[in-house]
């Protein structure tokens, strides 16, 4: 595919995407279906190295 054609995909894709990440989670937390960023302090690659 080429790259331009991939770039007006990917725009065209942002409402769509944005409409499914304000969907609710189903679980009643109140939650939605959007990014969420977690800093996970045990991954095995922050680890210092002995």
């Amino acid at each position: 595919m080429e790259a331009r054609t991939a770039s007006r995909q990917m725009f065209a894709l942002e409402e769509p995407a944005r409409a499914v990440m304000r969907i609710p989670v189903p679980d009643g937390s109140g939650h939605i279906h959007g990014p969420e960023f977690h800093c996970v302090e045990d991954e095995p690659w922050r680890r210092a190295s002995v």
